[in-house]
């Protein structure tokens, strides 16, 4: 999946958050979006998923615009975004969180496969008020992967967990990418990623650049 910017810009209060962004994000790289607090990395990553509409320019997904052909919902089915946050339902269980809005009926053997690797199988069954923040962001990189995305949006997914949750998060977001050419954005300060398929974007008062 190409996804290619024309002249993208986002506006609040008369001012630009982002302004005449023209790039070409390439299928199987790793994007590093960097930028101090508030430069901007958020809403540029909300626009690029289609979370938001731009105020001018446009957003192309494979040579398509989502937004004048009203297949934000296709494209949208075809992301997986993961926050800083889980985001689970106390209430429910790790299996159905994981379930949840994926149309499957029961856990299959990718997902049996990444909850063991996620050290997670023998919490399928408890609910999800009682797992630790390292342990609830796990469950959501599992929830991510197994819709087998094209893209992961992932805007600051480790800033909250401990060394090795961070590692374990950062790790297997690669091997996805890498293993299937898929494609990940993250937001991160700690960019230390071990990969040739990195490149990083910097974000510095609405202007948008790329840097091998």
């Amino acid at each position: 999946m190409i996804i290619k910017t024309d002249n993208m810009s986002r506006i609040y209060n008369q001012k630009y958050l982002l302004k005449d962004v023209s790039l070409t994000f390439e299928q199987g790289k790793i994007y590093v979006i960097r930028g101090i607090s508030g430069s901007g990395k958020t809403t540029f990553m909300n626009t690029l998923s289609l979370v938001s509409k731009p105020d001018k320019g446009s957003v192309f997904i494979d040579g398509i615009d989502p937004w004048k052909q009203s297949k934000i919902e296709e494209f949208r089915n075809r992301f997986s975004i993961i926050l800083q946050n889980s985001f689970l339902i106390n209430e429910l269980d790790v299996e159905e969180n994981i379930l949840l809005g994926t149309g499957l009926k029961k856990l299959n053997s990718n997902a049996l496969e990444l909850l063991e690797e996620a050290s997670l199988e023998n919490k399928i069954s408890d609910k999800a008020r009682t797992l630790s923040v390292g342990e609830k962001q796990r469950v959501n990189i599992v929830r991510a992967l197994i819709r087998e995305p094209e893209v992961i949006f992932a805007d600051e997914p480790v800033a909250s967990l401990d060394d090795d949750n961070r590692e374990f998060v950062k790790k297997r977001l690669l091997k996805f990418c890498e293993e299937k050419d898929k494609s990940l954005f993250i937001i991160s300060h700690y960019d230390h990623i071990e990969s040739d398929r990195v490149e990083f974007v910097e974000i510095d008062k609405g202007k948008v650049m790329r840097k091998g």
